[in-house]
């Protein structure tokens, strides 16, 4: 996704002192997903933040200015540990979600789905 369409995207036009909700940052993500990762999600929102609903165990949560999910490990604490991108960077945070993506497939594959092989 070119640079310009981004900002056009995310500025949505209006002045570059308002950016997106969480919801419009989802919207572009789940874009960015579909069109360059086939990866289609569901997306929820409401009070300013959304969530897109990406496979079992794979939420990416959006506020308007950050992306973040389970990065799939636990911290000595016992404590799920997240991985966070920037809302400006929808690129960056697509590939990463990719990549968590192809991850949690493997993990969790769908009953009776099998995944190509090899992949």
């Amino acid at each position: 996704m070119s640079d310009q369409l981004v900002h056009s995207l995310w500025w949505d036009g209006s002045s570059p002192g308002v950016a997106l909700d969480g919801r419009g940052a989802a919207e572009l993500l789940r874009t960015v997903l579909v069109q360059h990762y086939g990866i289609v999600t569901d997306l929820h929102a409401g009070h300013g933040v959304a969530f897109l609903s990406v496979w079992a165990d794979l939420l990416v949560w959006s506020n308007g200015r950050w992306f973040w999910w389970a990065a799939g490990r636990v911290s000595a604490l016992g404590r799920p540990v997240y991985a966070v991108s920037a809302a400006l960077d929808v690129s960056l945070a697509a590939r990463r979600v990719a990549l968590r993506y192809d991850v949690v497939r493997r993990e969790r594959p769908l009953p009776g789905y099998r995944l190509p092989y090899p992949r």
